[in-house]
């Protein structure tokens, strides 16, 4: 041959051409003896002895390439372990090895877990590929001071096949307002009917006022949403559309909006639109307004103080925060989401903005009398009694 039978093995990566190859040489022993083919083949007595054997035991099928894994390997995790993965995949479906791992301090690499879940047909979520590839961000994001830039967006929560069914049951929220801080992760939440600007301007204007009450210094912050209605159309009285503008300036701080088509802009809180489906409304089971508002509080105070971000060092946004500024305030936790429509009322009256929807608003949930409602026996999935210490 003018290449050894190790060189072609290095060279050829299809597994029929090295079998192929194997078969000649087999074929050749068998005729011309063990030391004759090792040379015409340029490898050694060994190596043709080895898959002599392995032919004369199993045919053709021992020709094939065989794993090089220990079957019995030393640090194989335990049945115990094992089980607890399995376990914990099927209760959170919606994550990954590494985030299953970090959540839970499994005393197993990531790699091992993978292999847990294809030994048990345990899918992980499959994520859509971007036909174009972007810039990575991510260290310059990391850069920049806490609350430097929050983007604030809508989502519809109409085409959940899980919670609608819910919501028109129990009359719970049809539309979610987020507010995300690029920087550290940590987002706030707000719920609405509809999806009107003045809406939108008093869930930015009840956050902005959570923050300053923290010590949170809005004055170099932007705020950064997209271009629909609910942002760019609030009229005031005087019919001037500065509504969210003028809101937003009233806390010391500047709006931008984002080109028009641009949505990786608004990436950030994006991706919150993206894990809220599968890690809370397509799990969570409701029984009343009042439980969804407190599942919902539960979530957030999760994600921003427990839920460790993989794109961020796997550090909550609780972690970041305490690294960026000096004593943050717990009280960053601790805001409720509320809906918006309990607050219209006084809010437009302050604002003086323009309010074309006329009729009775329901009682804050947080106003309702405690007696009447009590803590569900079984432990839910988010539960706020987790998050006391924060």
């Amino acid at each position: 041959m003018d290449i050894t039978y190790w060189e072609f093995i290095q060279k050829v990566p299809k597994m029929e051409d090295r079998f192929d190859q194997r078969l000649k040489m087999v074929q050749y022993a068998r005729v011309h003896g063990i030391k004759p083919a090792a040379r015409h083949f340029g490898s050694t007595a060994v190596t043709v002895r080895k898959w002599l054997g392995r032919y004369g035991q199993d045919a053709r099928k021992g020709l094939i390439d065989q794993s090089r894994a220990p079957k019995h390997p030393a640090h194989k995790i335990s049945s115990d372990v094992e089980a607890k993965v399995v376990k914990l995949k099927k209760a959170y479906p919606f994550m990954g090895a590494k985030h299953l791992k970090h959540e839970f301090d499994l005393p197993c690499s990531h790699a091992a877990i993978l292999r847990v879940f294809r030994e048990n047909n345990l899918s992980t979520r499959k994520r859509p590929r971007r036909h174009h590839k972007r810039n990575d961000l991510r260290q310059i994001k990391a850069k920049w001071n806490a609350f430097q830039q929050i983007v604030i967006d809508t989502k519809h929560l109409n085409d959940l096949p899980h919670y609608w069914p819910q919501a028109v049951e129990l009359g719970l929220p049809k539309y979610q307002y987020t507010a995300r801080d690029v920087s550290t992760g940590w987002m706030a939440l707000g719920f609405s009917n509809e999806n009107t600007s003045a809406s939108a301007c008093c869930f930015t204007d009840r956050i902005g006022r959570h923050l300053i009450g923290c010590g949170v210094d809005l004055s170099q912050t932007t705020w950064q949403s997209d271009n629909g209605s609910e942002f760019k159309g609030c009229f005031r009285y005087d019919r001037t559309r500065d509504g969210l503008e003028k809101v937003i300036a009233d806390l010391g701080s500047r709006h931008r909006f984002i080109p028009p088509g641009a949505w990786s802009y608004n990436a950030d809180v994006e991706t919150v639109h993206a894990l809220v489906e599968p890690e809370f409304y397509d799990l969570e089971n409701f029984e009343s307004r009042w439980d969804f508002f407190q599942r919902a509080w539960a979530y957030q105070t999760y994600f921003n103080a427990a839920r460790k971000n993989g794109s961020k060092g796997y550090k909550s946004p609780w972690d970041i925060l305490k690294e960026k500024l000096k004593h943050p305030s717990r009280a960053l936790l601790t805001i409720p989401p509320v809906m918006t429509d309990i607050l219209l009322p006084d809010f437009t009256r302050h604002q003086k903005i323009a309010n074309q929807d006329q009729g009775v608003y329901d009682v804050p949930w947080q106003t309702y009398n405690k007696g009447e409602h009590k803590v569900h026996p079984y432990r839910k999935r988010y539960d706020l009694n987790d998050y006391r210490e924060f």
